[in-house]
């Protein structure tokens, strides 16, 4: 078996707990963050998103400048996708302002 596991551990309780594990992986390799930094702006948050204020309790996703690497903060998952969709781009974003206000 390649994972050690308690007998009574669901099999769902198990996936979830290897997931939260490669997601501290990946977070601490691609933007050089660990679980107590996040949970650190997840405080400072108030754990709100820092675009919508939408609770981040259950999920948020790490928002980062794609070119420095650089973490600008955590963000719910259609704020995040919101961004970039508009490729991060402050004229994207200044233009579907203006169209929503017609």
């Amino acid at each position: 078996m390649p994972f050690a596991y308690c007998q009574d551990m669901s099999l769902t309780t198990r996936i979830e707990e290897i997931s939260k594990r490669d997601k501290a992986k990946a977070r601490k390799r691609l933007y050089g963050t660990d679980e107590v930094t996040l949970r650190l702006m997840l405080d400072e948050q108030n754990g709100q998103c820092a675009i919508c204020g939408h609770s981040l309790i259950l999920r948020f996703d790490v928002d980062h400048d794609h070119e420095t690497k650089r973490v600008r903060g955590l963000l719910c998952p259609n704020c995040n996708l919101g961004l970039g969709y508009f490729k991060d781009s402050i004229k994207n974003l200044e233009a579907a302002i203006a169209y929503l206000k017609r």
